[in-house]
């Protein structure tokens, strides 16, 4: 065994098993292959859209129908777009028509007066809750702005609030 030779090993190796896969491509050539015929399923069509610009319905009408398609008219004079296709049960033309709806109610009026109404609307909802509030009543004291005149009544009366009777916080104190 002293004249082996790694490398000429590694390349019988790759030789041999490039033969082999030679050999095994030249018998599936020879053999014949299986072919199965072609199975034709029928396949609804796809729906074909056309688009195209129009003055008018009249536009519209004279465009011959197609069975297997769809065509949009946009006419950009008055804001519409119709659609045209042929109904397969009747053998007639369907037309629609598409436009945008102007609300003129919701778009004259004031959001301001919406949002009253609205408001008016869950107070009702509520109850009571929409009572205006008098200044002549107690709760003119609670809301009153402080302008000076009447400091003196109103160190009276904070003279005479009770304590809550809280005990002063010390550092010696545990919680």
């Amino acid at each position: 065994m002293s004249n082996y030779n790694p490398i000429q090993e590694y390349q019988r190796n790759q030789l041999l098993a490039q033969q082999a896969m030679i050999q095994q491509q030249l018998a599936q050539l020879g053999q014949p292959q299986m072919q199965q015929p072609p199975q034709y399923t029928p396949q609804p069509p796809t729906p074909q859209y056309y688009v195209r610009e129009v003055s008018g319905f009249e536009d519209v009408k004279k465009v011959p129908p197609d069975p297997c398609a769809t065509y949009l008219f946009p006419d950009t004079s008055t804001g519409k777009i119709y659609m045209k296709r042929l109904n397969s049960d009747t053998g007639r033309s369907e037309y629609f028509v598409y436009a945008i709806e102007n609300d003129t109610e919701s778009a004259s009026a004031d959001p301001m007066q919406q949002l009253n109404a609205r408001l008016e609307r869950i107070e009702k909802i509520l109850g009571g809750m929409n009572e205006p509030v008098s200044e002549s009543g107690a709760n003119a004291e609670v809301y009153a702005e402080p302008n000076g005149s009447d400091t003196k009544s109103n160190a009276a009366k904070n003279a005479k609030t009770k304590s809550a009777n809280v005990s002063e916080c010390t550092t010696d104190d545990k919680r």
